[in-house]
C-alpha cells in the first residue's frame, strides 16, 4: 500500500498490539504536544509530519524515533494521503503566523505558510477521519 520505506514503520506502528482506543495523525506535529495528550488518553499516533528540523529533532527525542518508533516525515505537501495509515482523529498545529492578530504583517492565504491550511483540508477530504482537532489561535 505505501510507496516507500519512510511509511513502512508508520504502518507497522498502526498495526501493533495491543489495539489502542483510537488512532490519530499529527500534521505540523511540532514537538508532539498533541501526541503527549492523546497517548495519555489511550490513543496511538499512526503518522506524524513536521518540516522544521529542530522541532523534528525534539519530537524524535520525545518519542524515540528510529530506534523505538517511526520518524516524522518532512514537508506535508509531498505526502500522499493514500500512503498514510488510516486514522480516527486528525490533529494539526499548522503555521498560524499568517492568521494571528498578533502578527502585524499577517498575510492570511496570501503567503506560502497561509496556504498550508489547504493541506489540512486535503487530508480531511481524502482520509475522512471521524474527527479533527486543530490548534486554535486568536484571529484564526
Amino acid at each position: 500500500r505505501s510507496r516507500g520505506t519512510a511509511y513502512a514503520s508508520w504502518h507497522a506502528q498502526s498495526q501493533a498490539s495491543p489495539k489502542p482506543r483510537f488512532t490519530f495523525c499529527e500534521l505540523f506535529a511540532g514537538v508532539g504536544g498533541f501526541r503527549l495528550g492523546l497517548e495519555a488518553l489511550g490513543g496511538r499516533c499512526v503518522f506524524a509530519c513536521e518540516l522544521q528540523k529542530r522541532a523534528r529533532q525534539t519530537y524524535l527525542s520525545n518519542f524515540g524515533g528510529t530506534t523505538q518508533g517511526p520518524v516524522p516525515l518532512g514537508d506535508i505537501r509531498s505526502v500522499a494521503s493514500q500512503d498514510v495509515p488510516s486514522f480516527d482523529l486528525l490533529t494539526a498545529g499548522f503555521p498560524c503566523q499568517s492568521y494571528t492578530c498578533y502578527n502585524s504583517t499577517a498575510q492570511g492565504l496570501d503567503c506560502d505558510n497561509g496556504q498550508l491550511v489547504y493541506e489540512v483540508i486535503r487530508f480531511l477530504r481524502e482520509c475522512q477521519p471521524l474527527a479533527a482537532l486543530l490548534e486554535n489561535v486568536q484571529g484564526l
